[in-house]
């Protein structure tokens, strides 16, 4: 290997010192394979695009054969070298332009490649570095403005979002979130706004399902969230707004926290707050159609395997389940799960009846419509009851309410005392500030408030304490710490 490796850079080394020449498949073939060899990949770039035989002979090397077999391998495996991130970084993503306007220019490699994609003749790989190369472009329209990179992604995008390929899957989203802001004319800025990094990102928080999506779980994309400094330079109309989409943002984040380590938890097996119930051999019976609004539709599951099976006949089951009210709890939360791969999250809804049957059968009621449509894929696919719904402690009872309520609000009661730049000595007066009460107690401080106040004990004040309470009297809001009842003013 190592003299393969020193025969690979030794050729790297003379194409790009123009010492050799691409004048074959093979010799395309061995110059991606020789950078593709390079450890260092911002070093071998940064030669690469420094030297002008060397862009040439990347440009002139994948343009070199149009075959689905040259596609699938030595494109691939470069395309890969180059989709890292660190590349990305240098020069403010500049050399990786480079490189891609002269892998892309003349477009023949380009159309060759996208014509294999709408074939469907590229691997599930190759794939996916189809749908990376497409959104590099886009995200460059200056650069690439020759190529209709957005007509081609209009008509792709839904295969990226069908694709069995969770990165591509993550492409997909991002691709369609490009496309929603060109239809509305709105500039992007890429990862520094919301939305696109998965099925349930949007810009308005409002759209956001309170339960998340698997793809939501799986993907890599930092959340989008803003620094407190970063809400206070917002325009002071916009920034209740944006208060609420942050808190939301940021309590939701800590729920799937919460979320990530149960799921990992109950998935290896190890024992987390307790030991995580699990619904194996999963096979589909039936929809079971709901009567009304506190009871939707549920997809009804036999359960083969976890379930206990009390003994008995079918009356005594179902006595067990209706005494036993704490095993299966009515409402329990967990996600759905075919070949260790998560499908959707759900919640069971409890059927003593069902429950006594032999073997049991399980209610699921699945969120979102996509969610329910991939369950129902993978149910009538699953053939060897490769289907389980593992069961976690995630206490979405606590984080849901609140997180509806935030994205109900439209407004913040003292928005401009709690958002604003309030300077010492500036708040405004409350409404209902008691002059009268205010001046007795200034002028009775360190005496006995008791008669005052109408207390039944005696009070004492000091200077602190006084003050303290005069401006919780008197202003619209007030921060009070204690003891002694130090007062600080909201800024």
């Amino acid at each position: 290997m190592p003299l393969k490796s020193d025969r690979l850079y030794a050729f790297l080394t003379a194409v790009s010192n123009g010492k050799r020449a691409i004048k074959t498949v093979q010799d395309a073939r061995l110059f991606l394979e020789a950078v593709c060899n390079e450890e260092n990949r911002t070093r071998c770039i940064e030669r690469m695009v420094a030297s002008s035989h060397g862009i040439e002979a990347l440009g002139s090397s994948v343009r070199y054969d149009a075959s689905i077999t040259f596609m699938n391998e030595a494109v691939v495996a470069f395309l890969e070298y180059i989709a890292d991130e660190s590349l990305k970084q240098l020069h403010s993503g500049q050399l990786l332009r480079d490189v891609l306007l002269a892998v892309v220019e003349p477009p023949t490699f380009w159309n060759a490649f996208e014509k294999h994609y709408m074939q469907k003749n590229l691997s599930l790989t190759a794939s996916r570095y189809f749908a990376w190369l497409l959104h590099e472009l886009l995200t460059s329209p200056s650069v690439f403005v020759h190529l209709p990179v957005v007509q081609t992604a209009q008509k792709v995008k839904d295969s990226f979002l069908n694709s069995t390929d969770t990165e591509t899957r993550s492409i997909g989203y991002k691709v369609q979130h490009i496309l929603r802001g060109i239809s509305s004319g709105s500039i992007l800025s890429g990862s520094t706004k919301p939305g696109g990094r998965h099925d349930n990102d949007f810009e308005d928080f409002r759209e956001i399902a309170i339960f998340p999506t698997a793809d939501e779980l799986v993907a890599k994309e930092q959340p989008f969230y803003l620094q407190a400094d970063a809400v206070q330079e917002i325009d002071e109309d916009k920034r209740p707004a944006a208060h609420l989409d942050n808190q939301f943002r940021l309590l939701r984040e800590e729920l799937l926290g919460e979320l990530r380590t149960d799921i990992q938890s109950a998935r290896s097996g190890k024992q987390g707050k307790r030991i995580s119930m699990r619904l194996r051999s999963l096979v589909f019976h039936k929809i079971e159609y709901g009567n009304d609004k506190r009871r939707p539709a549920s997809i009804a599951l036999r359960c083969y395997e976890g379930i206990p099976i009390p003994p008995g006949n079918q009356d005594d089951r179902k006595q067990y389940w209706t005494t036993n009210k704490t095993v299966l709890r009515h409402e329990s939360f967990g996600c759905l799960l075919c070949c260790s791969e998560i499908i959707a999250f759900a919640t069971i809804d409890r059927n003593e009846d069902l429950l006594a049957e032999a073997p049991p059968i399980v209610l699921l009621r699945v969120f979102g419509d996509s969610a329910i449509l991939k369950t129902l894929v993978s149910l009538k696919a699953n053939h060897q009851r490769d289907l389980e719904f593992v069961l976690v402690d995630t206490p979405f009872f606590a984080y849901e309410p609140i997180l509806r309520s935030l994205q109900e609000k439209t407004s913040i009661p003292l928005s401009t005392e709690l958002l604003g730049k309030i300077e010492n000595g500036n708040t405004r007066k409350s409404p209902l500030c008691p002059g009268n009460l205010i001046a007795q107690i200034s002028q009775c401080e360190g005496q006995n408030l008791r008669n005052i106040l109408g207390l039944e004990k005696d009070v004492i004040l000091d200077h602190s304490q006084t003050e303290s309470l005069i401006a919780g009297l008197r202003q619209a809001v007030s921060l009070i710490q204690g003891p002694p009842g130090k007062i600080r003013y909201l800024l």
